[in-house]
């Protein structure tokens, strides 16, 4: 999770073979609906 929008830091994230590049964002809702998909996504992926 980070703060930058920037094309470059991007690229550079996924250079680095990131799994996944998210925005933070700005107000606490959105924050927290964020970690909640993050965890959503997380248990799909755990290994059974």
């Amino acid at each position: 999770m980070t703060t930058s929008n920037q094309d470059r830091d991007r690229v550079e994230a996924y250079n680095l073979n990131v799994a996944g590049y998210i925005l933070k964002p700005v107000t606490f809702t959105n924050f927290v609906e964020i970690i909640a998909a993050l965890k959503k996504y997380w248990i799909l992926c755990e290994i059974p």
